[in-house]
């Protein structure tokens, strides 16, 4: 065995090395080849879009604008009109001014309440249903709700015997006061 490994090492020795040449071609070539495989090629959109207009006539594409253009209108008249006549709004549609919207708003009495950290959302449920009120807005600052309790202004002191009956539910509520 002894004998192999020498005779080995020897054929290895008269071999020789390559010469640096060699190696200049070697790594000239793989350079080349990282040169060509980094080099990608990206989807240009506008020459692909200008390849195919390019196909059709001009008069094909004056008229396939003007759809274009009739179909954009359309679509801007019909979200125009939805925006400017929302569903349930109970105020004349028109230009105001924040101000003119609040004063303008839907009419009704309200409160501003605050429920108890442990009241359940069927609790808060249930106590709605019961007093007859719904959410308008919230939660607003220190986890207050502003909520209608009618739908029609109601005489002070009617409101306020309401904000009275709402603040003896003291397991749900621990804040009621009547509001504009």
């Amino acid at each position: 065995m002894r004998e192999e490994l020498g005779e080995t090492i020897h054929l290895n020795e008269t071999l020789g090395a390559p010469s640096a040449r060699a190696m200049e071609r070697l790594l000239a070539g793989i350079e080349a080849e990282g040169a060509k495989g980094r080099r990608r090629q990206s989807f240009n959109l506008a020459a692909f879009i200008g390849e195919r207009m390019s196909m059709f006539s001009p008069r094909t594409l004056a008229w396939s604008a003007v759809t274009a253009v009739l179909a954009i209108v359309l679509q801007a008249g019909l979200l125009a009109n939805l925006y400017i006549n929302e569903p349930g709004s109970e105020v004349p549609s028109a230009y105001r001014t924040a101000s003119a919207t609040r004063s303008l708003g839907p009419v009704g009495s309200y409160a501003l309440i605050g429920f108890t950290p442990q009241a359940s959302a069927a609790d808060v449920t249930k106590f709605l249903e019961a007093h007859k009120a719904s959410i308008v807005e919230g939660p607003k600052p220190g986890g207050l709700y502003r909520i209608r309790v009618s739908t029609t202004a109601l005489p002070k002191n009617d409101l306020a015997a309401i904000v009275k009956q709402m603040q003896d539910d003291s397991k749900i509520v621990r804040f009621v006061a009547a509001t504009e």
